[in-house]
């Protein structure tokens, strides 16, 4: 039964992640610096592995910070980009406790 409301979960968070025009390498960054904020354990920890998730993706921190408040001037651009990201993030945890 678990299981097959994970699959369902699965199945509507990937409707989530299709048709939508968010730009992918951000969409990929921001969901690492969510996972990443999930599990740091101290600021300067934290601090040095989004230094080197923005280097791995090719952001600088202005670039990254920037991309997103652009997303922020359109509401209806937001939530498509958070379901994204609220998608992927809830399928690495059930990946995880798989």
């Amino acid at each position: 039964m678990i299981r097959l409301g994970i699959t369902a979960i699965a199945a509507v968070c990937t409707a989530c992640d299709k048709g939508n025009d968010v730009d992918e390498r951000l969409l990929t960054t921001y969901t690492q610096y969510v996972v990443l904020r999930m599990s740091a354990t101290d600021t300067t920890t934290s601090q040095q592995r989004l230094d080197s998730l923005l280097q791995a993706q090719g952001y600088t921190k202005d670039q990254f910070f920037g991309d997103l408040a652009t997303y922020g001037a359109n509401p209806e651009q937001m939530r498509v980009f958070y379901d994204s990201v609220r998608a992927r993030v809830g399928r690495m945890q059930a990946d995880i406790s798989r």
